[in-house]
């Protein structure tokens, strides 16, 4: 069941900000981990989906200014990029980032699982400022 409760001040100027130039991705960060090692995808997979559910505000969306409705996690994509070269990787990546993210609709995350070869992974993650900050990006 949504729970809907009223946005913060920080939440409320960044909802703003972002209906100015909806189509803008500068309220969205991203970065990649590197896994080096013997990685099982399934459980990787598991144990990131349960963070997620975790998580509230990464299943927040803000339909107005005022409100933040948060959501079950549900289900969501994660793309797994397999034998991909790191360059490939790297653009990919750009282009995700690139692509603006609604507040209003979210989901306000996305992620991804990318296998470069000789047990060595890049996970992905971005998500939209208005779900968390810098703080909250670096605990995920």
């Amino acid at each position: 069941m949504a729970e809907r409760l009223p946005t913060t001040a920080a939440q409320a100027g960044i909802w703003a900000g972002q209906r100015l130039d909806p189509t803008n991705p500068a309220y969205v960060a991203a970065e990649y981990v590197l896994l080096r090692g013997p990685l099982e995808p399934a459980a990787f997979e598991v144990a990131l989906r349960r963070t997620v559910a975790e998580a509230p505000a990464l299943h927040a969306r803000f339909p107005d200014q005022d409100t933040q409705v948060i959501e079950p996690a549900g289900d969501w994509p994660l793309p797994r990029l397999r034998r991909a070269a790191l360059a490939d990787a790297e653009a990919w990546m750009r282009a995700d980032l690139a692509t603006p993210v609604d507040p209003g609709t979210g989901p306000l995350f996305g992620h991804a699982l990318i296998d470069l070869g000789a047990d060595t992974h890049l996970w992905y993650h971005r998500i939209h400022h208005i779900g968390a900050d810098g703080y909250a990006f670096a605990m995920l």
